[in-house]
């Protein structure tokens, strides 16, 4: 078993999930975060929920890394979702475009500017969380290990 690489950090408030990931992303990074996001899911109060991905520092995963995300997204019954990101930016294309055309077929789906313009539009779709933005929300990270 390999060393995490790719940091994560999940906030989570009412139906709404945040991640903000940062680096390159291999499988155990992937898994000890979808691990994370799967606790956090299973021990909300409701199957109505929505997520904003913040990878727009992350910079490439494995391609067992993509793999893994495009199996848990699958399984995740998130209603909407929102990404801040570069669509154009080549690290995107190569890495990430794949995981947003799934969401796209099957979920209301946008690029966001920002984790503010992202909570707003969630809330905007019915979507509860983050009134105070991130102040006094718990954080759960792999940044420490």
């Amino acid at each position: 078993m390999f060393n995490e690489h790719g940091i994560f950090k999940l906030y989570s408030d009412q139906q709404i999930i945040l991640l903000i990931g940062e680096g390159e992303w291999n499988l155990e990074a992937s898994t000890h975060c979808i691990n994370s996001l799967n606790s956090i899911i299973n021990d909300f109060n409701t199957t109505e929920f929505a997520a904003i991905f913040d990878t727009s520092k992350v910079t490439g995963i494995t391609p067992e890394s993509f793999e893994a995300w495009y199996n848990a997204i699958q399984h995740w019954s998130a209603k909407a979702a929102t990404r801040i990101d570069n669509p154009s930016s080549p690290s995107y294309q190569i890495f990430l475009s794949g995981m947003d055309d799934y969401f796209k077929s099957i979920i209301p789906f946008k690029y966001s500017d920002s984790i503010e313009s992202a909570i707003q539009w969630l809330n905007t779709l019915g979507y509860k969380g983050f009134d105070n933005g991130l102040d006094n929300i718990t954080q759960i990270t792999n940044l420490y290990l």
